[in-house]
């Protein structure tokens, strides 16, 4: 930690060093150094997320358990003008682990380019950053279908003034560390997603913590193709005993989504696809999320349902861990996912105290063994 600080103080000593302009600072929702002629800035936030689980378990022995399910620290601005933006996430939970880095040009409106690892927009929880949700966590078809963070090309921007569009490229292993960045094979991941907003504007966090006197509908879809998704069958036995490359599986990908918030009610839902090309294998999974702010900008419930629906013999998506484990056959069953917690907002969502509960039903696809869990967490962002 010690020599963390130590680079971050020698970056922001070359930054003042190197632009050789007089420079502002202070705290706008992050402490900032500003260029008197605005060409250069530098953004620095921490975010801490302490919790508190408990997991009444029906096949295994209960947990009970203090953590931290986020430590981070971004850095963000810009350099030479504030059209070429920068974003650096580190991770602190277990070790320094770089989650986001890369640069964006904001060209104009209708063209922009993000460079780097950044996460790949397969569905409307993406689009949310971990700071705004209103349930302490992201839901089952999250974990089960997205792709989450990837190195990468994307351009997006604003076609006509309610849609926005974003293609993309990258690598296709995923979230997975032991890559460090290399694509094991000669494929790549491909997609794109259109949003459009019917009316108002879309809240960059989930929930309608600012109350809103209009309407705000908006709608999106995904389609992606992972010409070569080693990360999700490497490893997997059963695939290896039939002589497929796991290097060589393919999925195509879809998503169609939408959001809803007024006077302090909000909904969420999305449907999923994936479908493995090579075993001809379909999962699906639908999630609906609402609240509601019972005492405006301090006292919020809210709820979720979600299930995923593998296939059988084999979910098209094999190593996610949500319908199996390791090299079991999947039976097919569905697993199946509510939640009810309550949000009090000290500071937005900036401080803020979540509890919930949850019952996870067909625990990784064995029938009618179902988790009950408690959690509790802290968001503190500064």
């Amino acid at each position: 930690m010690r020599k963390f600080f130590q680079i971050l103080f020698g970056i922001v000593f070359l930054f003042v060093c190197r632009i050789g302009l007089a420079v502002d600072g202070g705290y706008d929702k992050g402490f900032y150094l500003l260029s008197d002629d605005k060409n250069f800035k530098f953004k620095f936030n921490i975010q801490i997320q302490p919790r508190h689980e408990y997991v009444a378990k029906e096949a295994a022995l209960d947990t009970n358990s203090f953590g931290l399910s986020r430590m981070r620290t971004y850095f963000t601005g810009h350099s030479f003008s504030p059209k070429f933006k920068y974003t650096l996430t580190v991770e602190f939970n277990k070790g320094a682990d770089v989650r986001d880095a890369h640069v964006n040009f904001e060209l104009a409106d209708y063209f922009k380019v993000r460079i780097g690892r950044f996460y790949i927009p397969i569905n409307r929880e993406d689009v949310y950053s971990s700071v705004g949700l209103h349930l302490v966590d992201t839901s089952i078809v999250w974990s089960h279908f997205t792709v989450n963070r990837d190195y990468g090309l994307q351009i997006s921007g604003k076609i006509v003034k309610p849609l926005d569009y974003a293609v993309f490229i990258a690598n296709g292993g995923g979230n997975n560390p032991a890559k460090a960045g290399q694509n094991l094979n000669k494929e790549m991941l491909v997609g794109a997603r259109l949003q459009s907003v019917i009316m108002g504007t879309i809240p960059s966090y989930q929930g309608d913590y600012d109350m809103s006197e209009s309407p705000n509908i908006g709608l999106g879809g995904t389609l992606l193709f992972d010409f070569g998704a080693d990360q999700e069958t490497e490893g997997f036995s059963t695939f290896v005993e039939q002589s497929i490359d796991p290097l060589e599986d393919k999925i195509l990908r879809g998503d169609l989504d939408g959001s809803f918030t007024w006077h302090g009610f909000s909904l969420m839902s999305q449907w999923q696809l994936a479908y493995n090309t090579v075993f001809r294998t379909i999962d699906h999974g639908v999630m609906v999320q609402n609240g509601m702010f019972i005492i405006p900008k301090r006292v919020e419930v809210a709820g979720r349902w979600a299930s995923v629906f593998p296939d059988f013999p084999f979910p098209a998506l094999a190593s996610t861990g949500i319908t199996k484990t390791g090299s079991e056959i999947g039976t097919g069953t569905p697993v199946h996912e509510w939640v009810g917690g309550i949000n009090t907002y000290f500071r937005g969502h900036d401080l803020k105290l979540q509890m919930e509960y949850s019952q996870i039903m067909n625990v990784n696809g064995v029938r009618n063994v179902n988790d009950q869990i408690i959690r509790t967490q802290l968001t503190f962002v500064f």
